[in-house]
């Protein structure tokens, strides 16, 4: 009995070898042409994609409501800095802008009214 399961032993770590041997081919061809792509990719020149930015006259309303949002919280921004000395209200007017542009924006841009 025991030599037949030293046999068996045998023949399956010969198959588990032969498996481990497959894999290795299989990783060293996948390695080497992954390094020949990346050598063909790096030689060929790359082409600009041109980004084209939404037109029409939604996207440029949206773009002028976002522009004047931002125009107006830089400028409390602005005057709060130059009006008052006090931190405490420069961070907590900076908290709050920074709070509530997004809500405006999103109110603005609401479409059911």
């Amino acid at each position: 009995m025991s030599r037949q399961r030293a046999r068996l032993r045998a023949e399956r770590e010969e198959l588990e070898a032969a498996a481990r041997a497959k894999r290795a081919r299989q990783a060293d061809r996948r390695s080497a042409r992954a390094s020949r792509r990346r050598v063909l990719v790096d030689a060929v020149p790359r082409r600009r994609v041109r980004v084209a930015r939404p037109r029409g006259i939604l996207e440029n309303r949206r773009r002028r409501r976002f522009t004047f949002t931002m125009a107006v919280a830089a400028l409390l921004q602005v005057l709060t800095w130059t009006v008052s000395d006090s931190w405490w209200l420069r961070a907590t007017v900076a908290t709050l802008t920074a709070l509530f542009v997004p809500v405006i924006l999103a109110l603005l841009s609401d479409r059911r009214s």
